[in-house]
């Protein structure tokens, strides 16, 4: 059995990146990750971190070295303004073994996006600088999950925030897109 953490991005009084019509990060990425745990099965083990407050990064891996997961799934939205959904995938890991494990999960979750829900894809390794609205730039770095995970860890930017988002449906699709490219994943693994 796969055990697969899923940690949604934000939660709490935390609303994540807030898109058009003040669509919240939180709210889609809570759908998406209800969603994708239901999709356990045939193998695989969604373990989903409810967020209800926005906890330290110590209570956070806490929580998931409790499971011992496999796999590690930290799903987000980006804040960027954009016309359309574009994926993008982040992996770091500085264990030689589990980053190659963690980019080849990156790549078949992108193609299972793309897939899903199309638009362009790309995968990135950590750190990497974004610029906020305000000018300033922070960086982001997914780096924070190496060596929380057995086998790999992502984090996943399901694209920019976008109207689409909040429609039942694209959110279906997108955790459709995840789980299609972690089984494609699973099965390379096995081989």
């Amino acid at each position: 059995m796969m055990r697969v953490v899923i940690e949604p991005g934000h939660g709490g009084k935390d609303p994540g990146a807030v898109g058009p019509n003040g669509l919240c990060e939180r709210d889609v990425i809570t759908e998406v990750s209800h969603f994708l745990a239901s999709k356990g099965g045939d193998g695989i083990e969604y373990i989903l971190k409810r967020r209800t407050a926005f906890p330290s990064l110590a209570a956070l891996f806490a929580w998931m070295s409790r499971f011992k997961p496999d796999v590690i799934l930290s799903l987000h939205c980006d804040s960027a303004a954009a016309t359309h959904a574009s994926a993008i995938v982040w992996c770091y890991d500085p264990d030689k073994d589990r980053y190659c494990r963690s980019a080849l999960l990156a790549d078949t979750i992108l193609a299972g996006l793309c897939s899903h829900i199309g638009g362009p894809t790309r995968v990135l390794t950590a750190p990497y600088l974004r610029r906020r609205p305000d000018g300033s730039t922070y960086m982001l770095l997914p780096g924070v999950l190496r060596g929380r995970a057995l086998r790999a860890s992502v984090l996943v930017e399901l694209g920019p925030m976008h109207p689409r988002m909040a429609e039942v449906e694209w959110q279906s699709r997108a955790a459709c897109g995840v789980d299609a490219g972690l089984r494609r994943w699973v099965k390379q693994e096995e081989v």
